[in-house]
């Protein structure tokens, strides 16, 4: 599967539910809330469900406004979407700028397909979650960004605890799943070896691919030595969480960023 693709499969179908229209309060509000272990649902600011977004777990969004909808108090996350309060923790001092760090008024707003966040605990991927995929609900929404990494095939954005989003995702080469990024991003960290996946995915580490790789798709040792451990890691996550194909899908995809890979599954037996 090309990695054109990718965007294409990022948003999740939830029920046609909705709440009727209520008589609005605005307070002015600044801060950060957190999602728990739960999707949360998005409202509009006339208190309908929206149909086909929420907010992933454990994910930390920047707080514009807080509404009072029908005694219900909920917090602004994006230009017209809110969350209940009670289904989030609110931290008021969270996004205040810290004049101790440059990077303290980075946000990062994905469009409305979402973005692929990565976790560098578990090796896991945010995803949908219709019922018929594996995985967590796709990330959608503004985050305030508390580091950035660059590597070479990404540059990464840390949005909450072990989680980053690649602001390079497609290579520029689509309209879908892109990234906004606004604020002081001067302070940009470069390591090459930096893998937003930590260091296995489904528990396999970097080595463990390579040596599938080679043993059972009988790929060119030389090409895979070319690739390095966090492209190995991250290119794996996208295709066996993300995108819930093989590894015969996962052959094909770094032979598109890499012809010399080869393989059988690529139809290059050796």
């Amino acid at each position: 599967m090309k990695k054109e693709m990718l965007g294409s499969l990022a948003i999740a179908g939830f029920a046609a539910l909705s709440i009727g229209a209520f008589n609005l309060t605005n307070v002015s509000a600044a801060g950060v809330t957190t999602t728990r272990s739960q999707i949360v649902r998005l409202y509009n600011p006339q208190g309908s469900l929206v149909k086909n977004r929420a907010l992933g777990p454990n994910t930390a969004w920047k707080v514009g406004k807080t509404k009072t909808i029908n005694g219900e108090k909920m917090y602004q996350v994006a230009t017209s979407e809110y969350v209940k309060a009670s289904e989030t923790d609110y931290d008021a001092n969270a996004g205040k700028a810290n004049t101790n760090s440059n990077k303290s008024n980075v946000v990062l707003t994905t469009d409305k397909y979402g973005a692929i966040a990565y976790n560098d605990q578990d090796g896991s991927v945010h995803i949908t979650n219709d019922g018929s995929r594996k995985g967590n609900p796709v990330i959608i929404g503004s985050f305030k960004v508390s580091k950035i990494v660059r590597n070479d095939f990404g540059t990464f954005y840390k949005i909450a605890n072990h989680t980053w989003i690649n602001g390079n995702v497609d290579g520029n080469k689509s309209n879908l799943m892109k990234v906004q990024v606004t604020g002081d991003q001067s302070n940009v960290q470069y390591d090459k070896n930096f893998s937003p996946v930590g260091k296995t995915v489904l528990g396999k580490s970097a080595s463990d691919i390579r040596t599938m790789l080679i043993n059972d798709y009988k790929c060119d040792p030389n090409g895979v030595a070319q690739l390095s451990d966090s492209l190995l890691l991250t290119t794996y996550a996208d295709i066996l969480e993300f995108l819930d194909e093989g590894d015969n899908s996962y052959v094909y995809m770094l032979n598109e960023i890499n012809p010399n890979v080869h393989g059988i599954s690529y139809g290059t037996q050796m």
